[in-house]
């Protein structure tokens, strides 16, 4: 990588809605979409939006979906 598209990179990051990261995080320390939304007092479909956005931001998927 060089200079340049590390650069862009880290300036990328920095564009990044916080609250997508942190809709992120709790849904990681709670284990559950829904669980996290009832604790940041939103829908589970808005932790999901977050979570989708933040990973077409990052380009990779951050976690593993699963149905019940």
């Amino acid at each position: 990588m060089t200079i340049n598209e590390s650069l862009k990179m880290t300036t990328r990051l920095f564009m990044i809605n916080p609250i997508w990261l942190i809709s992120f995080i709790e849904v990681v320390n709670r284990s559950t979409m829904a669980d996290a939304a009832r604790h940041l007092k939103i829908t589970p479909a808005a932790v999901s939006k977050h979570i989708l956005n933040l990973e077409n931001e990052l380009g990779i998927q951050l976690l593993h979906r699963s149905t019940r």
